[in-house]
């Protein structure tokens, strides 16, 4: 089944505690039965927007937010600020990876808080390609507060963010 989506723009910092002076567009879906617990925020690399995760010209043969929530997980694909969507255009001198991940810092602060629509997420996932990747790696390590990380097209290095990564016991 076709997900259940709407528009969103939430107003950001670029620096953590600082003036949420931006605009940041994403496109939140849910899965047809409705909004799940668990919140998948999709950040796509440099050079890409939002649209990214649905692979226009594709169909749905490489459709991720569809494979998604067809899976039960709602999405909230962004376009970074100063990308080619439609957020925010802030000079790219202030762009860091730090910054990027400040804001990113503030979209899962408003999926608790119930911000991007009718229900708050109890889990938020922090998905990336490429530097949505590595801006997810910044953010979790400065601010630990996804539960998880799916990470394409970028590896960090492990010490990065301990606190995300599978600890095994031996046999």
């Amino acid at each position: 089944e076709s997900p259940v989506c709407s528009d969103v723009t939430l107003p950001v910092s670029i620096v953590a505690g600082g003036p949420k002076a931006y605009d940041l567009y994403g496109r939140l879906c849910h899965p047809a039965g409705g909004p799940s617990s668990v919140l998948q925020i999709l950040v796509h690399g440099f050079t890409y927007d939002h649209r990214y995760w649905s692979s226009p010209g594709y169909g749905a043969a490489y459709d991720y937010v569809k494979t998604a929530t067809g899976a039960g997980y709602s999405t909230f694909a962004v376009d970074r600020l100063g990308s080619a969507g439609q957020s925010s255009q802030p000079p790219s001198v202030l762009l860091t990876l730090q910054a990027h991940a400040t804001s990113l810092h503030d979209v899962v602060a408003a999926a608790r808080a119930g911000e991007l629509g009718d229900s708050a997420f109890e889990t938020v996932i922090g998905v990336g390609h490429s530097a949505g990747s590595a801006i997810w790696w910044v953010g979790a390590s400065l601010f630990g507060d996804i539960a998880g990380l799916i990470s394409s097209g970028c590896g960090p290095p492990l010490r990065s963010a301990p606190h995300l990564l599978l600890e095994t016991q031996p046999a």
